[in-house]
């Protein structure tokens, strides 16, 4: 993620775990592109990376398989974000603290 940040950069910043996760940069990183991958659907995706939309969907395809796998197993993680997120995204910002908690 650190290394092509920039490919993405424009529509991870706009996920609550980089609004609020820059204490750690690297961190805040991951959880919002992981997020945005699954947040945007396949033309979103399309339209904002341009040239390297199929790295990037890839990589969500191989997370989606990989997902699957640990779903089977009773293990489920919530791909746009934490319960807070998903409810309230368009209502409020959380708080730095709160979306750690979460994850």
């Amino acid at each position: 993620v650190t290394e092509r940040w920039n490919e993405i950069e424009g529509l991870a910043i706009k996920h609550p775990y980089w609004i609020n996760g820059q204490t750690n940069l690297p961190r805040a990183q991951k959880r919002a592109v992981f997020s945005t991958l699954f947040s945007n659907n396949e033309d979103t995706l399309k339209e904002h990376l341009q040239q390297n939309h199929s790295d990037w969907i890839v990589i969500k395809n191989r997370y989606e398989a990989l997902l699957k796998i640990v779903e089977s197993c009773g293990v489920f993680f919530l791909k746009k974000g934490a319960i807070d997120l998903i409810t309230t995204y368009q209502i409020k910002i959380l708080s730095d603290k709160k979306v750690d908690r979460c994850c």
